[in-house]
């Protein structure tokens, strides 16, 4: 999925307008960036805007949640980064004691794909 449908945004300006910026980054980075929008068949700057817009948005989660889990962050004494890192190292140890996708719920009878919501958790 694409760092923009990830985020649910353009990452447009409200008025419909956009503006440039500038920014210097190593090779490596910008090889990742160029290969992972080639990936998503999208442009660079779209995936790069998709990226940016998902952090500010902390990926669509609703504020109360965000909030809620900002304030075990701070608890913590981690950073945001550093917790989000310390949330999907808990989910890699789940996947490796469970199995992939263990908390997935079957496919409905009606044969759609179930709707995967909150904390990896199927409704």
């Amino acid at each position: 999925m694409s760092a923009t449908a990830a985020s649910g945004g353009s990452g447009a300006k409200a008025d419909g307008r956009s503006r440039p910026l500038a920014l210097r980054l190593s090779l490596d980075l910008v090889r990742f960036v160029k290969d992972s929008a080639r990936e998503d068949d999208t442009s660079v700057t779209a995936y790069v805007r998709g990226l940016i817009e998902a952090v500010r948005t902390t990926y669509g989660l609703p504020l109360q949640v965000v909030s809620t889990l900002r304030k075990d962050a701070a608890a913590l004494g981690e950073t945001w980064p550093e917790y989000m890192s310390h949330v999907l190292f808990q989910r890699y140890e789940m996947v490796v004691k469970h199995g992939v996708a263990f908390d997935a719920q079957a496919e409905p009878r009606d044969g759609r794909k179930a709707r995967r919501t909150g904390a990896g958790r199927a409704a």
